[in-house]
């Protein structure tokens, strides 16, 4: 009997030895290659691009050097008579090319729309990196801003999913008028560790977008939409953004919608178009 007890205590050993080797490999695993786990850069074939600009109107080709020299690119695509020319400023989410949003934002009458791709995606050169991405976003406001076709009095600032990290940011560093956020998140941490529970989340990401950092310092207008059904970004963590926000914020739940499919809902654009007219 005692034979059986000692091979019993062995192989509870041994097997809670393997499962401690098999979540430190996953530890590991998760920490090298986070930024795979955060990034899906999307490219642009000339086909694509091609059949984009056939469709879009009133657009220009825009290149603007970062920091670092990195050439981002993508397009103004105006619909404004009026000279200086009201700015919208789009980010977008980790797996999205924005020539797709030359054609699928509607048009905002005076408003002109600027579509930068982050660094790696589209025709953009480089790498992306949550420091790059905030050091690009400065960089492209103050390419706007300071073209004399642009109202830098009137600047509205949008992202959505990964975007409003970059917009939050952007937004506590340079003024706007409004700042629209589309799936918020409250940090990229927040994210991980509510997918991850058992990871401990804080300590091995290098990425951690803390946008709720930032919000609590801005006092431009929030208005933020989330979807009561979003499972990559769950609605707690929108409002936890919004609640740390130092101005005036507002929200919408889109009802019956997930975090692909929140902008189909038909209330969507009209309480954007609502919001950016509240400009002064």
């Amino acid at each position: 009997m005692p034979k059986i007890h000692i091979n019993l205590t062995r192989l509870l050993i041994i097997t809670l030895a393997a499962i401690l080797v098999g979540y430190l490999v996953l530890v590991i695993y998760v920490y090298l290659n986070q930024r795979k786990m955060i990034y899906f850069p999307q490219p642009l074939d000339a086909r694509s691009l091609d059949a984009a600009q056939a469709t879009a109107i009133n657009f220009q080709d825009i290149s603007i050097a970062a920091d670092d020299g990195t050439l981002l690119r993508g397009w103004l695509r105006t619909d404004s008579t009026s000279t200086p020319q009201n700015l919208l400023i789009y980010f977008g989410g980790n797996a999205e090319e924005l020539s797709y949003e030359l054609v699928e934002i509607p048009r905002l009458a005076g408003w002109s729309i600027a579509l930068i791709n982050y660094r790696g995606y589209g025709q953009s050169g480089g790498q992306p990196s949550q420091d790059k991405l905030f050091a690009d976003a400065l960089s492209i406001y103050d390419h706007f801003a300071k073209r004399t076709d642009i109202n830098k009095d009137k600047i509205v600032i949008m992202g959505r999913s990964l975007g409003t990290t970059v917009a939050t940011y952007l937004a506590s560093r340079r003024p706007s008028c409004q700042v629209i956020l589309i799936s918020p998140i409250s940090s990229m941490v927040d994210v991980a560790q509510s997918h991850y529970p058992y990871l401990p989340a804080s300590f091995l990401m290098q990425e951690k977008f803390l946008a709720i950092n930032y919000a609590a310092t801005i006092k431009t207008p929030l208005f933020y939409i989330y979807a009561d059904q979003d499972k990559v970004v769950y609605p707690a963590l929108s409002q936890r953004l919004a609640a740390a926000w130092l101005g005036a914020q507002s929200g919408y739940l889109a009802a019956d919608q997930n975090h692909n499919s929140i902008m189909q809902d038909p209330k969507v654009w009209p309480l954007i178009k609502q919001h950016i007219a509240q400009c002064p």
